[in-house]
């Protein structure tokens, strides 16, 4: 997900942010299921996250 996000980005696709929002969530949800071996794959999430927020809102 988080490459198709990546595709999107590059052909300047304007639905990319809504497959980055999809990624993260189920990144996300996934990261919640085995929190004690990658808890630290909240940090790249919330960076892509911010960056599609920032995108969209503006």
């Amino acid at each position: 997900m988080f490459a198709y996000t990546g595709e999107a980005l590059l052909v300047e696709n304007a639905f990319w942010p809504w497959t980055a929002f999809t990624a993260v969530l189920l990144s996300t949800r996934l990261i919640f299921t085995v929190w004690k071996d990658a808890k630290y794959g909240v940090i790249p999430n919330v960076i892509i996250l911010l960056a599609a927020l920032f995108h969209y809102l503006s």
